[in-house]
């Protein structure tokens, strides 16, 4: 599940519903099973990461606007930018690609072995600093131009990051399997 504005992005295993104002407003059917979802900052566009390693950018009327295929495992994490022109993805090969919507190309590609494991979520600050978090306890918060990190957290929880959000510029919440939210200066 995904939240933006007012839109709120579902997936199950075979389709995307979209809620706007407690209705369904659309079930549209996939050809992949998706796995995430990400809703724009302005209920724009809904992203999709897929079984199959691909993702489906959708406008709110159901209509394919893009699609992207670079990763080599399944796409487990997505999150858009503040301004919704960039996309973050993470996958369970523990890559991180950040795409241009606008383009429909890969800004940032090949960012691996920062993450020993399966990236699990992904969030920007509103100032458009990237952070992921992963299934192996580590929080990365990214530099500038998204290439390497700027600030590492390891062992941040006992199990699995399971969420992340910036509360602002400076402090970074995490949620954790091991039943803890925390808060991390960056």
């Amino acid at each position: 599940m995904a939240c933006g504005t007012a839109l709120t992005a579902l997936v199950n295993r075979e389709e995307l519903l979209l809620i706007e104002g407690g209705v369904i407003s659309l079930a549209l059917k996939l050809d992949a099973e998706p796995k995430c979802v990400a809703v724009s900052p302005n209920d724009r566009f809904v992203a999709v990461g897929f079984e199959n390693c691909s993702i489906g950018v959708y406008d709110k009327s159901g209509a394919l606007v893009t699609s992207f295929k670079k990763h080599h495992d399944y796409v487990s994490a997505l999150a858009f930018s503040p301004a919704g022109d960039r996309l973050a993805s993470g996958c369970a090969a523990k890559e991180l690609i950040v795409w241009s919507i606008p383009d429909g190309q890969p800004l940032t590609a090949g960012l691996t072995g920062y993450h020993s494991a399966r990236i699990t979520c992904l969030t920007w600050s509103s100032s458009a600093v990237l952070a992921s978090g992963s299934i192996d306890s580590t929080i990365i918060v990214w530099d500038d131009k998204i290439k390497a990190p700027k600030h590492k957290v390891t062992r941040a929880h006992a199990g699995p990051t399971a969420a992340i959000c910036f509360v602002n510029e400076a402090t970074l919440a995490s949620a954790g399997a091991d039943a803890m939210i925390k808060l991390w200066n960056v």
